[in-house]
């Protein structure tokens, strides 16, 4: 389990579970929140390519690696009102 699913995740859901302790009503928690897995997971893959990016011999284009990346965050679901 990563440390901060660990550190901050789970303590902030119990808070958020308990009407006395939330910060936000649950609908509007979820409305905010409820697809932070998938931006965690690209954000993770886009700093992975990034470092190989600027480790790399052949040094790829930056201008590749964020294309690639802004392209597949937008095939990513709206969230509308």
């Amino acid at each position: 389990m990563p440390r901060a699913q660990q550190r901050y995740a789970r303590p902030l859901r119990a808070l958020a579970l308990d009407v006395d302790t939330a910060v936000l009503p649950r609908y509007e928690a979820q409305r905010l929140f409820g697809n932070i897995g998938e931006i965690v997971g690209a954000n993770m893959a886009f700093l992975r390519e990034l470092e190989l990016c600027v480790q790399s011999a052949e040094r790829e284009n930056l201008g590749d690696v964020l294309h690639r990346h802004v392209s597949a965050a937008s095939a990513l679901p709206a969230v509308h009102d």
